[in-house]
């Protein structure tokens, strides 16, 4: 998490994604800040120094999203070296994301003729330039005939479309666009933590340690065997309700013998202690 910036009523997914970006932020400003509150849901800091500068955020109702309620962005503190949350845990993750143990830098240049100037430099795994190249395929090309290359289509689920994608190319892939899905899920699942992790399964290529298609075979099987359990559990119990529920009827038979219920009406009653 580099460049942060706080404004009023900005969201996070979460109290710990806050965090992170406060910590961030006060250590690039700099700022040295005090917590006056450090909650699950509700968080406010201030300046050391006591300059005005302070920040308070809280949790949406309803939601684990985080937004910035009040900000008092200025600090005229004079610039210090020392800052408390610059600790040595944030210190180190710092350096490791910056430092790859891949010997393999690439770096370009900016005039190959002229005096070599640095322009910027590429750090990654032999593993992830491999799949990269490997597992990519081109969007909808429309020249020629699409059989003859690996496409795939992307689109919402529009029930025009999918029938016609399937007649007219029938070879070529067809997946859906995550932004539309998202705008189905997000109807009754709220909030940014959420709609990030729907965004991270989305770009996933393996589950756990396993690849996608194997993981979702292991999910099969263990439902099937699941489903096969329950089935043969509840055959073997002659009541008429499932045991769990049956359970749960007697303990509350138990739970209401201290009470007496008196008619008061059609499926009416009065109870009382």
């Amino acid at each position: 998490m580099r460049d942060v910036v706080l404004k009023k009523e900005m969201k996070f997914p979460n109290a710990k994604v806050f965090r992170a970006a406060l910590r961030e932020y006060v250590i690039k400003k700099p700022i040295d800040i005090k917590f006056k509150l450090n909650e699950r849901t509700k968080i406010s800091v201030h300046c050391k120094n006591v300059c005005g500068w302070r920040c308070y955020a809280s949790q949406i109702s309803g939601e684990l999203t985080f937004q910035i309620k009040t900000l008092t962005d200025d600090c005229n503190c004079p610039k210090s070296f020392k800052n408390s949350q610059a600790k040595s845990a944030y210190v180190a993750k710092r350096f490791i994301e910056d430092f790859s143990k891949n010997p393999n830098w690439e770096t370009e240049m900016t005039d190959e003729t002229s005096q070599p100037k640095f322009k910027r430099m590429y750090v990654r795994f032999n593993a992830q330039k491999v799949g990269f190249l490997g597992g990519c395929r081109p969007f909808v090309g429309l020249d020629g005939r699409p059989e003859e290359f690996q496409l795939v289509f992307i689109s919402d689920r529009q029930k025009g479309l999918i029938p016609a994608i399937e007649t007219l190319f029938p070879t070529v892939k067809h997946k859906y666009c995550v932004k539309h899905i998202y705008n189905n899920f997000k109807v009754d699942h709220k909030g940014l933590e959420l709609k990030d992790a729907l965004w991270r399964c989305a770009a996933a290529t393996t589950s756990k340690d396993k690849p996608i298609l194997a993981m979702l075979e292991w999910i099969r099987v263990r439902l099937m065997t699941r489903l096969y359990i329950k089935r043969e559990g509840i055959e073997k119990d002659a009541g008429k309700l499932c045991p769990s529920i049956q359970d749960k009827l007697e303990k509350l038979k138990v739970e209401s013998k201290p009470f007496s219920a008196t008619p008061a009406g059609s499926f009416l009653y009065e109870v009382a202690s």
